[in-house]
């Protein structure tokens, strides 16, 4: 029922979102834990993901995974997906000893199941996070399959919070061309903003971050007063959370 209203978007998501979810109360009220159990997260997880929900994306990630470990796999291919998903969310979450975890069950599948796309894919990210090699992982973003770029956009603030002063940085006095910030950080702006969200996330970031440009330009930025800026928004945010 509320995967029909789902496929024909006739419902707003907040409200099929609060349909699966006493759904899913009944069922743990209940203990049943079945395909149909599977079917319910998976479907949770997925529109959330559509609609960049991260609260409630990774609850039903995470209570799909052990029931995956229980044998309730209703389709070989949602599995691989969402286990992709996961190495792609504990990895941009900082999660490292869950990551680890994730990455230490990997040996134990077939070396059919290791090529699949979505884990190679999920496996390349990683390690371009982990490497700081930004340029790649946006490449990589760009490749993903399935609903993986949704998955790497809950974390894109995050990302841009932790990769922007080390742009700014290794030029510091020298101006930098605002472009190559962008270019860097928010390379499919276009596109992120087609999302459900319909956020502008490049304008945002410049508001936020209090950009300064050099003397009589508009396209350079003066790279010690941006990182002074930058550094004084974190002051700000670390002493009121709800500071945006």
């Amino acid at each position: 029922h509320v995967l029909g209203r789902y496929e024909t978007k006739d419902n707003p998501y907040h409200y099929l979102c609060g349909q699966l979810k006493s759904i899913r109360q009944d069922l743990t009220v209940q203990r049943i834990y079945n395909m149909f159990t599977v079917e319910v997260y998976e479907l949770a997880a997925t529109m959330a993901l559509q609609y960049g929900d991260q609260a409630e994306f990774n609850q039903s990630q995470s209570n799909l995974m052990p029931l995956y470990s229980q044998g309730l796999v209703k389709s070989q291919d949602r599995l691989y997906e969402f286990k992709a998903y996961r190495l792609l969310y504990t990895c941009l979450m900082g999660a490292r000893d869950e990551l680890n975890r994730e990455l230490a069950e990997l040996p134990l599948l077939s070396q059919g199941d290791r090529d699949r796309p979505e884990i190679r894919h999920a496996m390349k990210v990683v390690q371009a996070w982990t490497q700081g090699n930004y340029i790649r992982f946006n490449k990589l973003y760009s490749q993903a399959p399935n609903s993986g770029k949704q998955v790497m956009n809950l974390f894109r603030r995050v990302i841009c919070e932790s990769v922007y002063p080390k742009l700014l940085k290794p030029y510091r006095p020298t101006p930098i061309p605002v472009d190559y910030i962008k270019d860097v950080l928010f390379p499919f702006n276009a596109e992120y903003k087609q999302f459900p969200t319909g956020e502008d996330m490049w304008e945002d970031f410049v508001k936020t971050k209090q950009f300064v440009f050099v003397p009589g330009s508009s396209q350079d930025l003066d790279t010690k007063k941006c990182l002074a800026n930058f550094s004084k928004v974190q002051e700000e945010q670390s002493h009121n959370p709800g500071f945006s």
